[in-house]
């Protein structure tokens, strides 16, 4: 299913430091400090084949003819299939989301594998965290607060492959000729350290 995610687990805590009564200058920069925080880890997306004619697989046979179907399959409603020859999810290159040489043409008459195996992308890992410091101010419960907030903290992004990542077969020597195909580019990636400051004064 696209939507499975094996793993998911989530952990947050709140730590509030004592106060030096007994040393004013200590307390001051010590006392009253309170960290808090939310990990968060989510496995990586299931890869999938679109959902499209042939499933985006590309090329000719070697008079220059689209294969499809028709000459893999012996019918124009069967997707043809590429072959694999190893796991995909095993191996996998620095600056892929998988294992591409794993890909090979079908040959006519016999098509590829319909059941693969699972490929998933990058797992979602995310910390954030938060400092506060109280200062009491006047008689009257009046206090101001210092707070730094961190998301994504140890800024781990996640990436997914390049948008042009279609798999194309030369079908005359069954070598999978998109350069792009399961690369991930630098540019495709979300989550980023956001780092914010505020002053909060309460009266």
């Amino acid at each position: 299913s696209g939507q499975d995610r094996t793993h998911v687990g989530s952990v947050s805590f709140s730590w509030l430091l004592g106060e030096f009564k007994d040393n004013k200058t200590l307390d001051l920069i010590l006392g009253g400090w309170q960290a808090a925080g939310v990990a968060t880890y989510v496995s990586g997306a299931p890869l999938q084949l679109a959902n499209g004619a042939n499933f985006n697989i590309q090329g000719t046979n070697a008079e220059g003819v689209t294969i499809d179907g028709r000459h893999i399959a012996g019918s124009p409603q069967m997707a043809a299939f590429p072959v694999l020859t190893c796991n995909p999810a095993e191996n996998v290159p620095n600056g892929f989301m998988f294992n591409t040489s794993c890909f090979a043409a079908p040959s006519v008459g016999q098509n590829g594998n319909y059941i693969w195996p699972t490929i998933r992308g990058n797992s979602y890992k995310n910390v954030d965290l938060s400092l506060f410091k109280n200062f009491a101010m006047g008689s009257k419960g009046q206090r101001l607060q210092f707070r730094i907030s961190a998301y994504n903290v140890f800024n781990h992004p996640t990436w997914y492959p390049d948008t042009g990542s279609n798999l194309t077969l030369n079908y005359t020597n069954g070598v999978q000729t998109n350069a792009n195909f399961g690369k991930i580019n630098e540019d495709n990636k979300f989550g980023r350290r956001i780092v914010q400051l505020a002053l909060r004064f309460t009266f």
